[in-house]
């Protein structure tokens, strides 16, 4: 049956049925039996009604008047509110979907205090009236709170008995009423018992622990909260925590927010309330994430007040040169700003004679949902990461800030719900809480029902995707741009050219401009380079961003598609940028519970403790201090020899390259200061967690592979902080572990394709070198500055000198990771595909002893090309074929695989060729274009089986992309609706997000901006879904055999980190993972992947039509066969004919992953 239009498929069947329409190509365990699927049914957009569109309620996507009325709801605007509810009842009656919306009404009422519980009442009744609907066991729940409302007593205990009644004349029983512990106190489910007279027998003993129901609760406290036995407190010795000796403000301020959580501990929720009485390690620095994820904001603000304070107590009068100090003099300025906006908004909200369409009346609820001082000093921190990224080295795009902005504030909100939710949930009976904390069963049990607790109570919308509408975010973000831009001001000093003399003048620190990019005019806002040069000068001025930091404890696991990692910042479990479409997949898979084992994937990665090398910060900081430019790290000044301007010159020329040269080094030295400031960052990331055990949680692209959710710092970062970071928990090395620490440091010199034993030797003629780099690592020769990635160079350096002079290596506790990685790895799954021995052998899929160089057989081949092209009296091949090293192909070699185009292709040799001594600049271009179509050539030839794989799937994506089910075909719709949808052998359902979103133009406060409107009914790029494709589809391959491998570490407890095709454990278990990434290699490919997705694609794909234009195929045959007309039956092309690679060969390869 074919996907209704949206609104039947959001209707009440859509609930009965489930999400119909996503089809699931399932697997078991790796097992090569699937459970069939129906065909795919493209989303179509057949509604009349924009407003109907907008108050039709989409379980996977929120629309804008949803967003509105929950903002409304949680400003206490009643009376907007329910004018919305009601336009939501009108085009979704008798649904039940409605009732979430209603519970919320009601509860948030209740919640406000003050009300009258007749008007309660008769809100509810009216509401559910209107709806055609029976109010649910919540609804009864809240009703009965608010009759327990002590003010409301003498009226309410006559409701409460009526409310019973009715509840159960409809065959509702009341446990279910009183399951609802985010509604009821222990105590107020005992009175409701009294009143009703249910005996405490008719409960059995695990209901009542639910119900938080114990002895105490029956017999009662004394009014000062002691327990029969006479107890005054409940308060027991906290642990110490390890003090870490840093003038950081910002560690210290974390450390003054800790101490107020040790002191009332009993009012955190149970999680945290755990910590006092739990063991004295993990169960305490659950305490410390908690609140690090809740105030860090607000600690930010305190921490800049401190700073701004020492200044002015220096007698420094002036702006200062301090950047907390300058934040902090920004966001006393900026708050009274927010003040005053929210003052305009509710001033309007009153005002009934005003336009209704007046842009405050749609942002204003939004912008409400925080304080003025989480809005202020989330704007600048937000602001000053984003403008100061050195990806933007002209500053940031407008569309950039304001969509950050507002997405942030966003977060910020969900996090205060999530706390909101969880403190609801808190155990207020402190005899009850003695008794869990002296029972390890009790409490995990307690912990277990509270977590249940979380989808039963669940009465907020869930929030998905982009939950915001994007132009809400837009213009939320544009409000607080602008307010900053107005009060953001830096000192400048320049020196008076007649008099000498120093001028100090005030400047905007932020200017908006515009800048042409690709031909088009787009908006930016560029800092001040003395604003860079202030973010630069020093790690100890707190301006982190506090949100996406490392954590303390194990994170979250992923027990949903949106539940995991952090406790409070909710993030999906795939960063699907507005991919809707893959949102329904998701949410369906994640119900069906077929991604569990995926989930515990991404957890298990997530489980791995780390710590920061101390040696090698020692050595970050002593070079960040000195302000010289070393190895990656920039200077903390760049000099731009800028020669004069040739005012003189008669040739304009001259004029022109004096432009583009003032051009190029304003870039250089913008873009070293954005360097520095992302330098900056992660030094202060690294300081804050000096002497702390911390975890990164992951999320995955859309293709599945792994990512961690962590700014700046963490190991799929650059050279510095992969060697910044080490396992906190050490191993022996063992009896092998030396000889991998020498692998390793000898593939972080380049040395990768030469046999263990010559990579071993490299660092034994060298262990003077070694020695000296870790003894004298600034001083010395600076032997490990020379590798490729000089500081994990330097960080093995260590190790390796600490474990020879230890005197028993075997014993010593190491804690570097050592990395193995795959040899083009994109090629060995292309290799298994296509069941290619040649090939298999170029990428080591196949035993040698010794590792082959893919880069050098291609870099050969090429050779060839060029000798023989020379003889027939080529020039450029004449002067190429002496200069093709393994280093100019690599690139492309590397990116060919994952669909690198000739264009990009093109551009990678030219920047090897510009290298190359004798080469003329102005024929780079030329000799380019002829050494990339060697390239390819000799590409093709050596690996004919990949390339036959990549040619069919491109051929199937077209195909697909120019197909339609056959009863859209006779309704007249001809439009490209089909995108790509595979599945993962770990159950991941994949969506090509490649569609032509229709542009929108938001008018903002600043500027017009505009933004896509992602929608499940634009049609896709047929191109684009097709040259993406086969890359995709490898990525995804890799990323399964990297969660396969994780698994099976898991399993036998050893460490695994990975990044992409490079996995890493300790020294002593890298023979152990090295023999399960094997393993898993060949159990990946042993389930027959092209026949499957052959398979799937049929099954999914069944009964389409495709556009006879797509087909590449001899008209005559065609018209032979189907007549003259223009869409014919799908049908896949034959899969490439299979080689002969026996793949369990693979695990007899020594250097498959090495």
């Amino acid at each position: 049956m074919l996907r209704r239009k949206i609104q039947t498929y959001l209707s009440r069947s859509h609930i009965r049925r489930g999400l119909c329409g996503l089809r699931f190509f399932q697997t078991q365990r790796l097992h090569t039996d699937y459970m069939p699927i129906e065909a795919y049914e493209p989303y179509k957009n057949e509604l009349k009604s924009k407003i109907g569109k907008d108050f039709i309620i989409d379980l996977s996507y929120k629309s804008g008047t949803a967003s509105l009325f929950e903002a409304c709801v949680y400003n206490g605007d009643f009376l907007r509110s329910k004018q919305l509810l009601k336009s939501f009842i009108d085009h979704n009656k008798g649904d039940k979907i409605l009732l979430p919306m209603i519970n919320l009404y009601i509860r948030e009422i209740i919640q406000r205090g003050s009300f009258e519980l007749t008007d309660v009442l008769s809100n509810a009744k009216e509401l559910l009236q209107q709806a055609r609907l029976n109010g649910d066991s919540l609804t009864y729940a809240l009703l009965c709170q608010a009759s327990l409302n002590p003010t409301q007593r003498q009226l309410g205990l006559p409701v409460l008995h009526e409310l019973i009644h009715n509840w159960r004349s409809a065959n509702g029983k009341v446990i279910d009423i009183l399951m609802h512990e985010s509604v009821f106190s222990p105590e107020e489910v005992k009175l409701i018992m009294d009143q009703l007279n249910i005996p405490i027998n008719n409960f059995t003993p695990s209901q009542l622990q639910l119900l938080g129901i114990t002895n105490s609760t029956i017999v009662g406290e004394s009014e000062n909260g002691k327990d029969q036995n006479g107890d005054s407190s409940l308060k027991e010795k906290q642990p110490d925590v390890e003090t870490t000796v840093t003038k950081s403000a910002n560690l210290n301020a974390l450390r003054s927010s800790l101490s107020s959580l040790l002191t009332e501990s009993i009012d955190l929720p149970i999680d945290e309330v755990s910590l006092e009485f739990g063991n004295q390690g993990d169960t305490f620095n659950l305490a410390r994430q908690k609140l690090l994820e809740k105030s860090a904001i607000l600690s930010a603000a305190e921490v800049w007040k401190s700073e701004h304070e020492s200044v002015l107590n220096r007698g420094n009068l002036q702006v200062p040169k301090n950047v907390s100090s300058l934040f902090y003099s920004w966001y006393v300025q900026l708050e009274q700003l927010f003040k005053e906006e929210i003052s305009l908004i509710d001033d309007l909200a009153l005002n009934e004679s005003l336009d209704k369409k007046n842009d405050r009346l749609i942002y204003g609820p939004f912008l409400k949902l925080l304080s003025s001082k989480k809005l202020a000093a989330l704007t600048i921190m937000e602001v000053a990461q984003l403008s100061t990224n050195p990806r933007y080295d002209r500053g940031a795009r407008v569309t950039t800030l304001l969509g950050g902005l507002g997405r942030s504030f966003e977060r910020e909100f969900l996090s205060e719900q999530i706390q909101r939710q969880e403190k609801n949930k808190s155990y207020k009976d402190k005899k009850r809480l003695k008794e869990l904390f002296n029972d390890p069963r009790k409490f995990r049990q307690a912990v277990k029902n509270l977590r249940l607790s979380n989808t039963r109570d669940n009465i907020v919308l869930n929030p998905s995707v982009d939950s915001w509408p994007s132009a809400i975010v837009m213009k939320v973000g544009s409000v607080a741009l602008c307010l900053l831009l107005s009060v953001a001001k830096i000192e400048v000093t320049a020196k008076d050219l007649s008099t000498g003399g120093i001028l100090k003048q005030e400047v905007a620190a932020f200017v908006h401009t515009y800048q042409y990019s690709n031909g088009r005019k787009v908006g930016m806002i560029v800092p001040h380079v003395e604003f860079y040069k202030l973010l630069s000068r020093d790690i100890e001025k707190p301006h982190l961003h506090p949100q996406l930091l490392p954590m303390l404890v194990t994170p979250k696991p992923w027990t949903s598609w949106i539940d995991g990692g952090y406790y409070y910042s909710r993030q999906p479990l795939v960063r699907l940028k507005g991919a809707l479409e893959q949102v329904d997949y998701l949410m369906k898979a994640s119900e069906n519970g077929q991604l569990d084992e995926l989930f515990k994937a991404v957890s298990s990665l997530g489980k791995v403790s780390w710590r920061i090398n101390q040696r090698l910060f020692n050595v970050l900081i002593r070079i960040w201090n000195s302000g010289e430019k070393f190895l990656s790290i920039p200077p903390r000044e760049v000099k731009c020899d800028m020669p004069p301007y040739p005012k003189n010159s008669i040739n304009p020329r001259d004029k022109v390259i004096w432009h583009t040269r003032r051009k190029e080094l304003a870039a250089l030295k913008t873009g070293a200061h954005s360097q520095r400031c992302d330098f900056n960052y992660k030094l202060e990331i690294a300081r804050a967690f000096l002497n702390e055990k911390f975890y990164f949680p992951h999320s995955l692209d859309f293709r599945g592979r792994a990512y961690p959710l962590s700014s700046h710092l963490h190991h799929v970062s650059n050279d510095v902080c992969r060697g910044l970071l080490e396992f906190s928990t050490g191993k022996p090395l063992g009896p092998k572990g030396l000889n991998w620490l020498k692998v390793h440091l000898a593939n972080l010199f380049g040395i990768s394709k030469k046999d263990f034993a010559t990579r071993q030797a490299f660092v034994d003629d060298n262990m003077q070198e070694v020695f000296d780099s870790a003894d004298r690592p600034l001083d010395g020769n600076k032997w490990w500055s020379k590798a490729d990635d000089p500081f994990q160079a330097l960080a093995a350096c260590f190790e390796i000198a600490e474990a020879v002079r230890s005197g028993d290596h075997e014993s010593y506790i190491s804690h570097i990771p050592i990395q193995q990685d795959g040899t083009c790895n994109g090629l060995q799954h292309y290799a298994a595909l296509g069941g290619d021995i040649e090939g298999a052998k170029q990428v080591n899929l196949w035993p040698s002893d010794h590792p082959s160089d893919v880069y050098e057989a291609v870099a050969e081949i090429v050779r060839g090309f060029l000798k023989k092209d020379a003889e027939a009296g080529d020039e450029m091949a004449n002067f190429l074929k002496d200069k093709v090293t393994r280093s100019v192909v690599k690139p492309t070699v590397m990116t060919n695989v994952y669909g690198v185009t000739y264009v990009g292709a093109r551009k990678q040799i030219s920047e090897k060729l510009e290298n190359i001594d004798g080469m003329e600049k102005l024929k780079v271009a030329d000799y380019a274009n002829y050494l990339t179509k060697k390239v390819f050539e000799a590409l093709r030839s050596l690996f004919t089986q990949a390339h036959e794989i990549q040619d069919w799937l491109s051929a199937c994506c077209n195909l697909i992309t120019h197909s339609l089910p056959a009863d859209y075909i006779k309704e007249g719709i001809k439009d490209e609706l089909t995108p790509v949808v595979w599945t993962t052998l770990l159950n991941l359902p994949i969506v090509q997000p490649y569609r032509n979103y229709k542009s929108r133009q938001i008018r903002t406060n600043l500027q017009t901006v505009f933004i896509e409107e992602r929608d499940r009914t634009a049609t896709v790029q047929p191109h684009k879904q097709a040259t993406a494709f086969p890359p995709n589809f490898i990525h995804s391959l890799d990323a399964t055999h990297m969660f396969m491998t994780c698994l099976k570490c898991s399993e036998q407890n050893i460490n695994f980190a990975a990044v992409h095709d490079s996995y890493w454990t300790h020294a002593c278990d890298v023979d152990q993972m090295n023999s399960l990434l094997r393993e898993a290699f060949v159990l990946l490919h042993s389930n027959n992947i092209m026949e499957r997705l052959k398979q799937e694609f049929e099954e999914r794909y069944k009964g389409f039509l495709v556009s006879k234009k797509a087909i590449k195929a001899n008209d005559e045959d065609l018209k032979a066969k189907f007549g003259n007309k223009s869409y014919i039956p799908l049908e896949f092309p034959p899969l490439p004919a299979r080689g002969a690679l026996d793949l369990k060969k693979v695990l007899e390869s020594k250097y498959f992953f090495s």
